[in-house]
């Protein structure tokens, strides 16, 4: 066998792989999304504007720390590691920890800044 055929019977078995498992992912994001939309309204629902502001503002800080720990970094790691690329895990670690505490501290100075001004309208 030569070593075009291989890479395209690779290339077939990928795409086989990926058509088993898209059905499964595509139901499993319809299913959070789902999910999450309920929650959204059922809090909406049942906490007073007050308390839902500030379940807004928690949501709204978690979801910035969420992006400043550099989602995907372990999906890059495996197929790094896939590749033959091992070694990157510490360096990964210590990148996506930074990353996070640089957003902490951002999201903290933030807060510092809305308590020290006496901004008590963003909850609202």
């Amino acid at each position: 066998m030569t070593a075009s055929a291989s890479h395209e019977q690779r290339s077939w078995e990928l795409a086989r792989y990926i058509a088993r498992r898209a059905p499964i992912l595509i139901v499993r994001k319809g299913l959070e999304t789902a999910l999450n939309l309920v929650t959204f309204a059922v809090l909406a629902r049942t906490l007073t504007q007050e308390e839902f502001g500030v379940y807004t503002i928690v949501m709204v800080f978690i979801m910035v720390l969420q992006v400043t720990s550099l989602p995907g970094l372990g999906t890059a790691m495996a197929q790094g590691f896939a590749r033959g690329h091992h070694g990157g895990f510490h360096r990964a670690t210590a990148l996506s920890a930074s990353s996070s505490l640089l957003g902490t501290v951002i999201m903290s100075i933030a807060a510092w800044w809305y308590l020290s001004t006496g901004e008590t309208e963003t909850g609202h």
